[in-house]
């Protein structure tokens, strides 16, 4: 696990802004690498702060939240 100075390190370092958002939601919502995979523009909620998180085979999706702060992000690049 990152500490939050790796994590604040990290996302500075990233150029690219649709980058910087995927890895900001990814770390703010606990996503797993294949969730992010199968995420769509269509399943961020920018009002609500949420997302749905869709699993492989018959599990199923889930709704899950993120910061408020990763809004303006997410709207630049849905």
């Amino acid at each position: 696990m990152l500490s939050e100075k790796e994590v604040t390190r990290l996302l500075k370092s990233v150029t690219n802004p649709k980058h910087k958002a995927l890895l900001s939601l990814t770390y703010s919502s606990g996503l797993r690498v294949g969730e992010v995979v199968r995420l769509r523009c269509s399943d961020l909620d920018i009002e609500r702060k949420t997302l749905v998180v869709r699993e492989g085979g018959a599990k199923g999706s889930e709704d899950a939240s993120f910061k408020p702060r990763l809004g303006y992000g997410a709207e630049i690049h849905s």
